[in-house]
C-alpha cells in the first residue's frame, strides 16, 4: 500500500482548507453587522444563525441523489467557490450603498449555507477517490485538521478585518479565496467513477439513501448521538456573539479570537483522533468524545451563571476537542463502509438527521433569550450537551463495532 498521497489530494484539500476559511470569515462578518451595524434584538440574530443551518433541511436529500449521479464533482465544487465569489461582492455592495437590512441577511445567511452543502457532501464523496480505503482515517484526520484550523482562523480574521477595514472591504477579501479556492479545485484530477446502471425516479434513489442510514446499525445510532449532541450546540451558537459582547464584555475585535481559541480543542482533537484510535480503538474514542462534550456543559453552564468568560473559553475548548473526536471517527467509518453509489445520498442523509436539527435549536435559543436572557439560553444548551454526552456514553453498547 503507497502510504501517500497525490498531487490530487494536496489541490482538494488546499481549495477545501481555503473556502472553509472564508465561509468561517463571512460568517462572524454577517453576524457582526447584525449585532453592531444593524443592533438586532436576539430572536433576529438567532433567525439569521438558522437561516445558516436550514439548508440541510430545504435541500440536503435530493442534492446527494444528484451528486451520486455525478461521475466527477470537481466542476460543481469549483462552481460553489465561483458562487462564493458572487455573494462577497453582493454584501460589499449593500454594505457600500446602505442597503443590507434583516431579509438581506437571512437571504445571504441561507445561500451561503446552501452552498456550503454543495461543497460538503460533494467534498466528502470526493475524498475516497483521492484516497486508498486504509488511508482514509489519515486524510480525513489531515483534512479534520484543517477545517478546523479554518475555523480557528476565520473567526478572528473576520472579526478583525469587521473592525479595521469594515464590513464592505471585508466581504470582498472573501470574494478573493473564494476564487483561489475554485482554482485549486478545478486543477484537481478526480478519477470519474464507474458507469451507474439506469437511474431510478429520484425520490426512489431518495429513500435508499434513508433506508441504508437507518437500516444500519452503527450509522443509524451514529447518526442520533450527533442529532442530540447538535441540538444542544445549535442553542448555543445562536447566541455566542451575542452572548460573549453583551454578557461577557468581550470586545467586538476579539470575539473571532475568543471563539478560536476555544476551538483550538477541536484542532487537537482532530490531530490526534486517528493516533488515538489506533492506539485504543475507536470506540473507546468515541466514548471519550462523549465524556468531553458531557463535562464542557458542566462548564459552559456554571460560566453562564456566573458570567465568566474564562470558565467559558475553557469549557468551549473542551466541547470542540469532543467534537473533533467524533467527527473524525464517525466520518471515517462512514465512508469505509459506504457503497461508493451511496455516498452522496448517505452523507445528505446523516447531515440532514443530524444537522437539521440546529436551525431548529437556534430558533429555540432566540425564543428563550427573548423571554428569559441570553445566558439561560446558554444554560439551556449546556444542560442538553450534558445529557446527550452522558447517555452517549450509557447506551455505547449500541454503537455495536466500530473499528
Amino acid at each position: 500500500m503507497n502510504s501517500n498521497f497525490s498531487r490530487s489530494f494536496y489541490l482538494y484539500w488546499f481549495s477545501d482548507a481555503s473556502l472553509i476559511t472564508s465561509v468561517a470569515f463571512v460568517g462572524v462578518i454577517i453576524q457582526l453587522i447584525a449585532v453592531e451595524t444593524l443592533v438586532l434584538d436576539p430572536s433576529a440574530v438567532s433567525a439569521i444563525v438558522a437561516a445558516q443551518e436550514m439548508a440541510w433541511l430545504v435541500i440536503g436529500l435530493p442534492l446527494g441523489v444528484y451528486i451520486d449521479r455525478l461521475r466527477r464533482k470537481k466542476k460543481l465544487l469549483s462552481l460553489v467557490g465561483l458562487a462564493q465569489v458572487t455573494i462577497g461582492f453582493t454584501i460589499a455592495f449593500l454594505v457600500m450603498n446602505e442597503l443590507v437590512n434583516f431579509v438581506w441577511l437571512v437571504a445571504l445567511s441561507f445561500v451561503i449555507a446552501c452552498l456550503g452543502v454543495v461543497f460538503e457532501i460533494g467534498s466528502q464523496t470526493m475524498i475516497p477517490r483521492l484516497v486508498e480505503k486504509p488511508l482514509l482515517v489519515k486524510a480525513n484526520s489531515r483534512v479534520g485538521s484543517t477545517q478546523t484550523a479554518a475555523q480557528i482562523l476565520g473567526p478572528p480574521l473576520g472579526s478583525a478585518a469587521f473592525g479595521w477595514l469594515g464590513p464592505g472591504i471585508s466581504s470582498l477579501l472573501h470574494s478573493g479565496v473564494s476564487a483561489v479556492s475554485a482554482a485549486m479545485m478545478g486543477a484537481t484530477r478526480e478519477p470519474a467513477a464507474d458507469e451507474r446502471t439506469k437511474a431510478k425516479v429520484w425520490w426512489r434513489e431518495l429513500v435508499d439513501g434513508l433506508r441504508y442510514v437507518f437500516s444500519t446499525y452503527e450509522l443509524r445510532n451514529l447518526t442520533l448521538a450527533s442529532a442530540a449532541v447538535n441540538f444542544g450546540g445549535g442553542l448555543l451558537q445562536a447566541v455566542l456573539v451575542m452572548f460573549l459582547i453583551r454578557d461577557l464584555d468581550v470586545p467586538t475585535a476579539s470575539v473571532g479570537l475568543f471563539v478560536s481559541v476555544g476551538a483550538l480543542g477541536g484542532l487537537v482533537g482532530v490531530i490526534f483522533c486517528g493516533r488515538l484510535a489506533e492506539r485504543f480503538g475507536a470506540k473507546t474514542v468515541l466514548n471519550s468524545s462523549f465524556i468531553s462534550m458531557a463535562a464542557a456543559g458542566v462548564g459552559i453552564g456554571i460560566s453562564s451563571l456566573l458570567l465568566s468568560e474564562w470558565v467559558f473559553g475553557l469549557s468551549y475548548m473542551v466541547f470542540n476537542f469532543g467534537i473533533g473526536l467524533f467527527s473524525i471517527v464517525s466520518m471515517s467509518y462512514r465512508q469505509a463502509v459506504c457503497p461508493e453509489e451511496l455516498m452522496g445520498r448517505m452523507v445528505s442523509a446523516t447531515r440532514l438527521a443530524s444537522w437539521g436539527v440546529i436551525p431548529i435549536g437556534a430558533l429555540t435559543s432566540g425564543m428563550l433569550a427573548e423571554a428569559a436572557s441570553v445566558p439561560m439560553a446558554v444554560l439551556s444548551g449546556a444542560v442538553l450537551l450534558v445529557v446527550a454526552g452522558a447517555l452517549g456514553v450509557l447506551f455505547s453498547r449500541a454503537f455495536g463495532r466500530l473499528e
